[in-house]
């Protein structure tokens, strides 16, 4: 296991060097938010940072029409808290987070990560 482990994560930056990758720079929030609870919860919580062209960059709320199951709790913008609303506009460098239920992960990540498509 520790082989296993060891070898892929000692040959990434090899391989990035090699296929001429450069990281994408990893924005922290200035503000974090926890969900702490008591048992077991069966939604999940992640906090999405949004991309330019992503699907949700410059759309509100209202526009994105997230799936049932997906609640947003709350939207972080240059170390300010923003309470959703429907006409919320998102913005690249957000960071959006939601508490969702398992089977809309895909779905979340296509609207918040993933380029729009035209």
């Amino acid at each position: 296991v520790v082989v296993g482990s060891f070898i892929p994560g000692f040959l990434v930056r090899p391989v990035t060097r090699w296929l001429d990758m450069k990281a994408g720079q990893s924005v922290e929030p200035a503000v974090e938010f926890d969900i702490v609870t008591g048992g077991d919860l069966e939604h999940l919580n992640k906090t999405f940072l949004v991309p330019a062209h992503s699907g949700a960059d410059g759309r509100t709320l209202k526009e994105l029409a997230l799936p049932a199951g997906a609640t947003v709790v709350v939207v972080l913008r240059g170390g300010k808290v923003i309470p959703p609303r429907g006409d919320t506009r998102i913005l690249a460098g957000d960071h959006v987070m939601l508490v969702y239920r398992p089977e809309v992960t895909e779905i979340l990540e296509d609207v918040f990560v993933k380029p729009r498509r035209c």
